[in-house]
């Protein structure tokens, strides 16, 4: 990964598309770290879980401070997995950019939908006014 001076890859889907377990599948393989930015950067800038930020700031509010908080990340020789909504900040994703290879993953809307029921994902930006599907 190093050569080009680009020292993380970072994983880009949609919730529910597999980014923290091919993750972890890549960091044991690459032996590196994995980093997910839900669960290991978010949550602890904000001391508190990420579905209840969402509740507490609305869907733009906390798209703002999940980009602000994104900014802050700064992480070598690590696989990223990023929230669904991290592409949504064009500033974010520039930063994360500078030293990451970027992989999207790409899953059919009725898996995705069936997995973050199954998984019982209440942190997606505009669930709170449309279903899944709709936002997909």
């Amino acid at each position: 990964m190093k050569e080009s001076g680009k020292s993380n890859i970072l994983l880009i889907g949609l919730p529910g598309s597999g980014k923290t377990t091919v993750g972890k599948l890549l960091a044991s393989k690459l032996k590196c770290s994995v980093y997910d930015v839900d669960d290991h950067h978010l949550e602890s800038v904000w001391g508190c879980s990420v579905a209840d930020k969402l509740t507490e700031l609305g869907d733009y509010g906390f798209l703002e401070a999940e980009g602000h908080a994104t900014k802050q990340i700064s992480k070598s020789n690590s696989i990223i997995s990023l929230t669904g909504s991290n592409p949504l900040n064009s500033e974010a994703m520039r930063h994360l950019k500078k030293e990451g290879y970027v992989i999207y993953f790409e899953s059919a809307h009725e898996s995705i939908v069936e997995r973050c029921e199954k998984m019982r994902v209440n942190r997606i930006v505009g669930q709170s006014s449309y279903s899944l599907s709709d936002i997909l």
